[in-house]
């Protein structure tokens, strides 16, 4: 496959194996001087929920749990390379990979997209149509493969 002609490549994750396949298309185009940004995005804790009880959590707890787990999916696809530079943040998804994308200057995100139909789509929003919609840079938008859906 040929490379795409970028020094840095961010790649939003959710942990779900179409944003994985995402994050395999990335490391297929990526020279070997690219950088590759490994992103995934937390909810916000909002005290103002009925019925929870956050206990102990807090963000630094959150962010180093998410952080080892992103560490350990990579691992699960042998992408341990030095490349790989792992980013964990907070907010509204769509909004927030946008952000990271012109805060970590990167020359294209690779984002998965989940091919959510309907009243799915409309209620949840796509969060790949608004980074499409307001990142700094192209997209590439990989949708799932038929073998994995």
């Amino acid at each position: 496959m040929p490379t795409f002609p970028a020094s840095d490549i961010l790649v939003p994750v959710d942990l779900s194996e179409p944003s994985m396949q995402a994050l395999d298309h990335a490391t297929s185009l990526a020279r070997s001087t690219s950088g590759i940004h490994v992103l995934t995005i937390l909810p916000e804790l909002s005290a103002m929920e009925p019925g929870i009880s956050w206990g102990s959590i807090d963000d630094e707890t959150r962010i180093a749990t998410m952080e080892d787990a992103l560490r350990a999916k990579l691992a699960e696809r042998d992408i341990d390379d030095a490349r790989v530079h792992v980013v964990v943040a907070r907010g509204n998804p769509g909004w927030q990979i946008a952000k990271e994308a012109t805060n970590l200057d990167v020359d294209l995100v690779v984002i998965a997209s989940h091919g959510r139909t309907g009243w799915q789509r409309l209620a949840m929003g796509s969060v790949a149509e608004r980074v499409v919609r307001f990142s700094p840079c192209p997209v590439l938008v990989v949708r799932q493969t038929r073998a994995s859906r």
